[in-house]
């Protein structure tokens, strides 16, 4: 995972990125992150938003937390 700052609004995000590129780890990337998505509990990070690189990578983009 990597820190990065969102532009619109200056926040720290972690960013995960898909290492593998083959259809089923995109396919489980993608359902990773529609769970993800749906879950809303103090105990769990809140997920921001998923996308694809120019590249074909994908990516999600999710709360920073320090520790």
């Amino acid at each position: 995972m990597s820190l990065v700052r969102d532009r619109r609004d200056g926040t720290s995000r972690a960013l995960k990125r898909l290492r593998q590129d083959d259809a089923e780890s995109v396919e489980r990337f993608q359902s990773e992150f529609a769970e993800l998505a749906a879950l809303a509990h103090p105990n769990i990070v809140r997920v921001h938003e998923y996308g694809a690189l120019e590249d074909g990578g994908r990516w999600i983009a999710m709360e920073a937390i320090e520790g």
